[in-house]
């Protein structure tokens, strides 16, 4: 009996593992051309007065586009992950959860807007 209801948590955390995944890589696809203007942004608006960011290569320019796009990809799943856990903690709970979907949608919502506004990028 415990082989079965191990073999049936394997295939569902297997099947949301494969739902986060492609996720992850369709939010780095999407947001990879997006990088180059949010570096252009970081040059203007943030960094110091008269400070740059150098690169001694041109493989470090795609390599930092590639770790934006995946700090962006990973952003983007964490509602999903969130959601994910609250799913599995009320099924397995007979207590009260005060949190609602709509709720963290809505605190994902904010912290997209917010960190858009905060980078003068303009998404709508």
């Amino acid at each position: 009996m415990a082989y079965e209801d191990l073999s049936i948590v394997l295939v569902t955390l297997r099947k949301k593992l494969i739902i986060l995944a492609l996720i992850l890589i369709l939010g780095i696809f999407v947001s990879f051309p997006l990088t180059g203007r949010l570096i252009n942004n970081i040059n203007n608006n943030v960094l110091p007065e008269g400070a740059s960011v150098i690169f001694l290569s041109p493989l470090e320019v795609i390599f930092l586009k590639m770790k934006i796009a995946l700090i962006i990809g990973v952003l983007l799943i964490i509602p999903l992950v969130l959601y994910y856990i609250y799913s599995a903690i009320k099924t397995r709970t007979n207590r009260k959860i005060f949190i609602s979907r709509s709720s963290i949608f809505l605190i994902c919502l904010a912290l997209l807007f917010f960190s858009c506004w905060g980078l003068d990028m303009h998404i709508i």
